[in-house]
């Protein structure tokens, strides 16, 4: 993504990394303004990114429903595996094939019914910003029910 927005600056990454955690900060005092959200205090960074997921949905409502199947609109981008629960299989029976981060030991994020990357569980604070990449990398439209911006009629 660097390469085609910014391909000569070297510090890209560090410069969306960083504008990331500020968006985030806001994010969650807008969150805990808005009531969407309960203060993250005593939460570390990782911590601090599954409430923000988990709350964009109420904090950003859709007029369209997610599919019944799917549950809360938050589980079109995060869903917490089970320990008994097997992460091809949640893919297959998944009923959207956006972008979803897993979560187990590890972070898995999948696109539709493939598993592209497994990443550190410490590195959850920046699991959404990889998840926000591949909706731009992969040209995908983020579902009406997990979408913030609506759209004019």
């Amino acid at each position: 993504m660097g390469r085609i927005l910014e391909a000569g600056n070297k510090n890209f990454t560090d410069q969306i990394k960083a504008r990331w955690e500020s968006f985030c900060e806001n994010a969650l005092f807008f969150g805990v303004w808005n009531k969407s959200l309960k203060p993250p205090m005593g939460l570390d960074k990782s911590g601090q990114a599954i409430a923000l997921i988990k709350a964009l949905p109420s904090m950003f409502p859709s007029p369209t429903a997610p599919p019944k199947k799917l549950g809360s609109a938050s589980e079109a981008l995060f869903h917490v595996l089970e320990p008994s629960e097997d992460p091809n299989t949640f893919l297959q029976k998944r009923p959207i094939t956006s972008p979803v981060i897993l979560d187990s030991t590890n972070l898995l994020l999948a696109v539709g019914k493939i598993t592209l990357m497994t990443l550190p569980r410490e590195m959850m604070h920046e699991a959404p910003l990889i998840l926000m990449g591949c909706f731009y990398t992969f040209h995908l439209t983020q579902m009406c029910c997990s979408s913030p911006i609506r759209h004019p009629d």
